[in-house]
């Protein structure tokens, strides 16, 4: 991680300038960058499953379910519930993934957003000038 970030040290800081959602897919991607390239690879060309984001961050079903405050599963867990909501509105480009609106909200402030806007801001923005030394 820090090879990837030691080419664009501003990258960070520059992600704060933009939405809470795109500031979290670029951790996630940047992650995703460093251990499972094929997972970096599969979300530029849109072939990413949520299941694969799941997978790759240990998340079960319980973890993830919602219902409302009062009848959450023991397993809940926040921040599961946010990364796996997120990667799906983005992955799906449903504005309402998981009968949510606060998903699309967070790449958008009034959750008017596309996806391929996402993904080339960020790989214009963050990724493009990416490369991992040797």
């Amino acid at each position: 991680m820090a090879r990837l970030l030691q080419q664009r040290p501003s990258a960070v800081n520059d992600g704060f300038n933009y939405t809470p959602g795109i500031q979290k897919i670029f951790i996630s991607l940047a992650f995703f960058r460093v251990k499972r390239p094929d997972l970096f690879r599969a979300a530029f060309n849109g072939s990413l499953q949520i299941e694969q984001v799941k997978e790759f961050y240990g998340i079960r079903e319980e973890m993830i379910e919602n219902r409302d405050r009062l009848r959450r599963s023991p397993s809940f867990n926040p921040d599961a519930y946010t990364i796996s909501g997120l990667w799906s509105c983005l992955i799906t480009g449903n504005s309402n993934a998981d009968g949510n609106d606060h998903f699309s909200s967070a790449f958008d402030t009034f959750g008017d957003f596309n996806p391929k806007d996402i993904y080339e801001v960020l790989k214009h923005e963050f990724f493009g000038s990416f490369k991992l030394p040797d």
